[in-house]
């Protein structure tokens, strides 16, 4: 395990993120925004994401229930219910916005400006107490040469279509993370773009229509597929040691167990 002094003390840096990883995993009614359907229990460490659960979720029973273009804030309310039925709403601050968001078909309509600027989406219970997770958000038919991007630092992978041209404009690590296309397209999966964010309660994109009245609708049409997190259960103790009563339910919070997690023990 890596250790570094801290005030004289030997901490070690590998029990410590195993014990968050765990207690992440162990609380209830983590959110996945995806199509029809959510994923709850996600945990990441750098691109490392997996799954221990599910929630379902609709726009369809959505409806914008508060804000205005001036205050420029909305609410979005009941976007899903995770699994231990906890109402989930979005809250969505942009100053480029021309009209309210509206729902529609299961999908959330944006009616930007023709100006480029951001719009954050936060996630939150019916009692607006933030709600960190990690999920994706997919946008429909980015053509006609708008871009669309994000320099969020809670950025971690996307999912783009094949006529998708990516570039890297905000983070500087070689990932893409803005992408355009010349063509047109109508709801082709080939012109979609979605985003993964992780471990996070909000998440920023930054819209480019380049044309008038432009609608930006996004939703989930296809999920970023995650591996299932490894059980503790499956954790090989070293020898002489077994596991701790109760940790065999708990999760490594990766798709493996490590060395890391000898501490359930």
């Amino acid at each position: 395990s890596r250790q570094f002094a801290a005030g004289g003390r030997s901490v070690d840096v590998g029990a410590m993120e195993a014990t968050a990883r765990r207690r992440m995993a162990s609380f209830p009614a983590q959110l996945v925004l995806v199509a029809f359907f959510m994923r709850d229990h996600i945990e990441a460490r750098g691109q490392e994401i997996c799954t221990t659960g599910d929630a379902t979720f609709d726009f369809g029973s959505s409806s914008v229930g508060g804000g205005s273009v001036v205050d420029g804030t909305f609410r979005v309310q009941n976007i899903g219910l995770a699994a231990d039925g906890t109402q989930l709403d979005m809250r969505i601050e942009s100053s480029i916005l021309r009209a309210d968001p509206m729902t529609w078909g299961g999908q959330l309509f944006l009616r930007p400006k023709f100006k480029v600027g951001p719009v954050t989406f936060y996630l939150e219970t019916a009692a607006g107490i933030p709600y960190a997770s990690t999920f994706p958000l997919s946008f429909f038919d980015v053509d006609g040469g708008e871009r669309i991007g994000t320099d969020d630092p809670a950025f971690v992978r996307s999912d783009v279509g094949a006529w998708e041209q990516g570039s890297d404009e905000y983070h500087e690590d070689g990932r893409d993370d803005t992408w355009t296309f010349s063509g047109d397209a109508d709801g082709e999966p080939e012109s979609q773009v979605q985003f993964m964010f992780s471990a996070t309660d909000r998440a920023t994109v930054i819209l480019d229509p380049r044309r008038y009245a432009r609608e930006y609708r996004f939703t989930m049409k296809y999920e970023i597929a995650l591996p299932p997190c490894a059980a503790c259960s499956t954790h090989a103790c070293p020898s002489g040691m077994v596991m701790k009563a109760g940790s065999a339910s708990l999760s490594c919070g990766l798709t493996a167990c490590t060395a890391a997690d000898n501490e359930v023990c």
